[in-house]
């Protein structure tokens, strides 16, 4: 299991080497400087060693909230849990296909779990186009018991994903042609129904019209 140096280790570093540069005209000083040094690395190794067993009493899980589909975006929900007897300050990186778009949240979060405790975190990925996406491990670092080093594990398992077509989307293309093409078919129906009869709103019928009557005195009109 890997491990970094943690912000406590450097701080404590770094005080060393400035009490070592005040001190530089004192060598018995220095010498007490230089080995607190070499302690500090050796306890900083010991602390890794000895915070290994936390990572046996960790675990994560993957939920996905729905089916994933092309172009909707999917909520995905990691939950990790604490077995240990002690509080442990956690920093969770999922490893997701790298063809998925991914959301504002991001995938990574820092949590502090008490003991015998569950933490949550979501975020949203959108899969561009159907077909197979393979998710890595969960990357964790924790922090040792006396806080030098960061520890680094994986959690959970590997596992593919299967996308589909989103199949609301496509009902909802469906039914707006459906409702497009029922528009203008009402609109065709409409016309055809009024076409050639203007005249018969105003009382002048087709007969009157051939036969030049008007409509008021139903009589031929002379029109020379």
């Amino acid at each position: 299991m890997k491990f970094v140096f943690s912000n406590r280790f450097y701080a404590l570093l770094i005080a060393a080497a400035v009490l070592l540069l005040a001190t530089f005209a004192f060598a018995s000083l220095g010498w007490f400087v230089l080995a607190f040094d070499v302690l500090l690395i050796i306890a900083a190794i010991a602390d890794h060693f000895a915070s290994r067993k936390t990572a046996a009493e960790l675990s994560a899980a993957r939920v996905f909230q729905k089916r994933p589909a092309i172009g909707d975006p999917t909520e995905v929900t990691l939950h990790i849990t604490n077995s240990s007897r002690r509080t442990v300050l956690l920093k969770v990186k999922d490893e997701i296909p790298p063809d998925m778009h991914l959301g504002e949240t991001g995938r990574e979060s820092t949590m502090q779990l008490e003991p015998n405790s569950v933490g949550t975190y979501s975020y949203s990925l959108t899969p561009p186009r159907r077909g197979l996406y393979e998710f890595g491990e969960t990357a964790v670092r924790f922090l040792s018991r006396f806080g030098l080093v960061w520890c680094q594990t994986s959690l959970g398992a590997a596992e593919s994903l299967k996308v589909y077509p989103n199949i609301r989307r496509v009902r909802e293309i469906e039914l707006r042609a459906l409702g497009a093409r029922s528009f203008l078919a009402v609109q065709r129906r409409a016309v055809r129904r009024g076409e050639g009869r203007e005249f018969e709103s105003c009382g002048i019928t087709l007969r009157a019209m051939r036969c030049g009557i008007s409509p008021g005195r139903q009589r031929r009109v002379d029109r020379s």
